[in-house]
């Protein structure tokens, strides 16, 4: 550029600012949609990123994504839309200095500066997750109070095998309707209430139920995200290592027609747990 033009550019951006600002949308519209593309790959890393750890953790580790992060994966998928749309409509852009153009030239600056702050916010330096360890609280049970004396002694007896160590699984059989699911409910409250051995879970196994079913059954109790829930050994696996991070659990098993493998549910070896089913 010789001297007389870079006078003339340099008087025009002094005399009309505006129009020496929309000339910049244009004439570095290629250039700035290429920051931007650059600037999408970076936040499309992110998400992965954080789509691939949220996954692990929710699986493995029975946890619960932030309502942040929840929000901030929403914002990537409509700014992901709306910077595909921006690249579709440059594609129809063929000269300089029209309307369209300028206004596609102000779209591309303004969605740069807003993939900059949304890659910022990214960041997440508290963490993503938080601990999902549902406090099941107490199920509803019919008073023990006026019922058999034989009631009350069973409760007993099973509660005192629960704090013996060296019981590991107990069994409480009789025909339908004598109470059996009546009494391990107030053993699960107290469990519930007392929180001596960590974890309460039930599963209401019933006559035509399966590995699957249970798996979700235990899933469900204590929040665990399972990935497939038609895998079998997939979900066994999942289970496995979520209960192996809790130091103690009980689990009761409720109406239990058959017998089925500890190791093919995903149930850990070991002493920190204890099983408790009615039949």
């Amino acid at each position: 550029m010789d001297v007389a033009m870079e006078f003339l550019w340099e008087t025009a951006k002094t005399i009309a600012p505006n129009a020496w600002v929309q000339y910049n949308y244009s004439r570095n519209l290629q250039e700035n949609l290429n920051v931007l593309k650059n600037e999408m790959q970076e936040l499309s890393s992110r998400e992965s990123d954080i789509k691939n750890e949220l996954k692990t953790a929710e699986v493995v580790c029975g946890k619960k994504r932030k309502a942040e992060v929840c929000l901030w994966l929403e914002n990537v998928e409509k700014i992901t839309s709306e910077v595909t749309k921006i690249e579709d409509d440059s594609k129809q852009a063929k000269r300089y200095f029209i309307p369209s153009h300028l206004a596609l030239g102000k779209r591309v600056v303004k969605k740069i500066e807003e993939v900059v702050k949304l890659k910022e916010k990214g960041q997440f330096s508290e963490g993503l997750l938080v601990d999902l360890l549902p406090e099941n609280g107490s199920m509803p049970a019919t008073k023990l109070m006026g019922r058999t004396t034989a009631e009350r002694n069973i409760l007993e007896q099973i509660w005192e095998s629960l704090i013996n160590q060296e019981v590991r699984t107990i069994g409480v059989h009789g025909l339908e309707g004598v109470g059996k699911t009546t009494i391990m409910t107030h053993i699960y409250n107290k469990i519930e209430s007392c929180r001596i051995f960590g974890t309460a879970i039930w599963v209401t196994v019933s006559n035509d139920s399966n590995i699957e079913r249970l798996q979700n059954g235990i899933a469900q109790a204590i929040g665990l995200k399972l990935s497939n829930k038609e895998d079998e050994m997939r979900s066994s696996m999942e289970l496995f290592q979520a209960l192996m991070r809790r130091e103690k659990f009980v689990i009761i098993f409720d109406d239990v027609w058959k017998s089925f493998p500890l190791e093919k549910v995903g149930i850990p070896e070991g002493n920190a747990y204890k099983i408790v089913l009615t039949t």
